[in-house]
């Protein structure tokens, strides 16, 4: 029989790791802006807009994901996302 301790270990390495993974998509988009600006030589207004309309977008998945929550079950729309 594994001892208690070891059991937690994979869920809470789970919720580690999707948060992490939110964190890490909403900055790289910040990071890849003078990347962008330089191949689409678009100005930093039009930069502006890019990262308006990802930040929109996530929001969107936001009642998405309830709604597939519920249709699907929690869990198992958390382990397909991973």
């Amino acid at each position: 029989m594994p001892p208690k301790a070891a059991l937690p270990i994979l869920p809470l390495f789970t919720i580690i790791l999707g948060g992490f993974m939110a964190i890490l998509d909403t900055s790289i988009v910040n990071i890849a802006i003078p990347t962008l600006m330089g191949v689409f030589g678009a100005s930093v207004d039009q930069m502006q807009w890019v990262v308006t309309v990802y930040t929109l977008a996530m929001a969107v998945v936001v009642p998405l994901s309830a709604w597939l929550g519920q249709r699907m079950g929690l869990k198992r729309l958390y382990m397909l996302s991973m």
